[in-house]
């Protein structure tokens, strides 16, 4: 049976919720060693609930999860591939941010809410999507702000598919 098992909330900057999306997972794995998973959006107001899906409205201009983490422009705002990474960022103190949608959806994310920021350190996964979605970030910021510092970490002998959050429990033991 699959449970939402992490619930990340959108919010507009401030602590308005526009939406949110739900981790759904069945116990099963992947042959990485990862759990298999779903990931659903619920943006679709109904009164005071949110419904599965997203609006006509982000068609482009998807919201960016973390967005209220970002307080100081002089300070690096890092970029992950997912909420969990972002979250797990956030968690520890620093300005972390991902797009709706994940790699594939680079352009539908409303970047211009970062224009001021100066410097930005992008996260991949550790895989082709990964590499993808770095490449389509850094190509959107420097088109906003041709000024913005940007880097890349590539975490070292992460397995493919590892993120910052396999990374941060590898040095935690």
């Amino acid at each position: 049976m699959r449970e939402c098992v992490a619930k990340w909330f959108y919010k507009d900057g401030t602590s308005h919720v526009v939406g949110y999306v739900c981790r759904f997972e069945d116990g099963s794995f992947k042959d990485s060693g990862k759990p298999s998973k779903d990931i659903i959006p619920y943006f679709i107001k109904d009164g005071n609930v949110f419904k599965g899906g997203l609006p006509n409205s982000f068609k482009e201009k998807r919201p960016l999860y973390g967005l209220e983490s970002v307080t100081d422009p002089l300070k690096p705002v890092y970029i992950t591939e997912g909420e969990k990474c972002a979250s797990a960022l956030k968690d520890l103190g620093v300005q972390s941010v991902t797009s709706l949608g994940g790699c594939s959806s680079v352009l539908k994310a409303d970047w211009e809410k970062l224009k001021d920021i100066r410097e930005v350190i992008l996260l991949p996964d550790n895989d082709e999507a990964g590499e993808r979605y770095s490449e389509a970030i850094y190509k959107r910021l420097k088109n906003i702000n041709p000024l913005i510092a940007i880097s890349l970490i590539v975490f070292p002998d992460l397995p493919k598919g590892g993120d910052v959050c396999d990374f941060l429990i590898r040095i935690s033991l």
